[in-house]
């Protein structure tokens, strides 16, 4: 699964975005490389975790039955209100 959601994600519009927003792993601007060991870490703990959703670093990691999904989030919201 994972080698599909590497080969088909936007790791360079991640990693533009990133730039532009002045984003840091650890006080440095993360490499691509950096981006995708974290997403990984992310659909892994999703995974494991069985359905549900794992978030860190900007990236959404769910993990449905019907596989993996990974997103990228800049800003959401949820009033929790109808």
């Amino acid at each position: 699964m994972w080698t599909k959601i590497e080969k088909n994600f936007g790791w360079q519009r991640v990693h533009d975005v990133m730039l532009v927003l002045d984003w840091d792993y650890n006080d440095e601007s993360p490499t691509i490389t950096q981006i995708k060991e974290k997403a990984k870490e992310v659909l892994l703990e999703a995974f494991f975790l069985g359905e549900g959703q794992i978030s860190s670093g900007g990236f959404v990691g769910e993990c449905t039955g019907e596989g993996l999904h990974l997103s990228f989030v800049v800003e959401e919201v949820f009033t929790g209100d109808f």
